[in-house]
């Protein structure tokens, strides 16, 4: 579930993270639930995020919803700039089971014909850009007569950490595989992060779960 609210400490998602039963099948459906809270931050330009951002992440769980405040809950920060030798080591040091995760964006824009209408005749614009548009300043109306350009960014996980404490509550076992591609569109390389966890795939959680 979302928050996001007056007092919500920074957090932005609250729910649970399905991992496969060791007992199961490669494919066999994800039953292992772990409790978690997440904090989203993007950042723009050069500069590291500093070890405060692993207690700020501790500090999350006073502004959590019911039930998800307890020792048993993963504290989780989704980043798109990779952890630092000092956040490393804040990590370490926590007694609360935290997970970083430095997500890579792609960014695409797209030409769509002026007048492109939706099932209800409102223009139609796809919801993960309707914030981009609206930092970047973007107008509502596209000139008459001009194509409309929609900005669309999405996103890689390229680094995946965990501390002593996240192992303790459910993530021993957890392998997180670093795979290595080349875009055949452009020849470029580029890095993906899998995980297994005892051994068996973990699925990605599609967009309507």
């Amino acid at each position: 579930m979302r928050t996001g609210k007056a007092g919500d400490r920074g957090v932005d998602l609250a729910g649970f993270w399905h991992l496969p039963d060791g007992g199961q099948t490669e494919g066999a459906p994800n039953t292992r639930s772990l409790r978690v809270l997440t904090q989203c931050k993007r950042h723009r330009g050069k500069k590291s995020l500093q070890p405060s951002a692993v207690r700020e992440l501790e500090g999350a769980f006073l502004g959590a919803p019911p039930g998800w405040r307890g020792e048993d809950v993963l504290g989780v920060m989704v980043s798109t700039k990779p952890a630092t030798k000092g956040v490393l080591t804040a990590l370490s040091a926590s007694k609360r089971g935290l997970v970083w995760i430095c997500l890579e964006e792609d960014e695409t824009f797209e030409t769509q014909p002026t007048g492109s209408e939706g099932p209800d005749g409102d223009e139609e614009v796809p919801a993960e850009t309707e914030d981009a548009a609206q930092s970047e300043g973007a107008s509502d109306e596209a000139p008459s007569g001009k194509p409309t350009v929609i900005r669309s960014v999405t996103g890689r996980v390229i680094q995946m950490l965990y501390n002593h404490a996240a192992q303790r509550i459910g993530l021993e076992g957890l392998d997180v595989i670093q795979q290595h591609h080349v875009d055949d569109s452009d020849l470029t390389a580029y890095v993906e992060i899998k995980l297994n966890y005892r051994g068996h795939p973990v699925r990605e959680v599609s967009g309507d779960e």
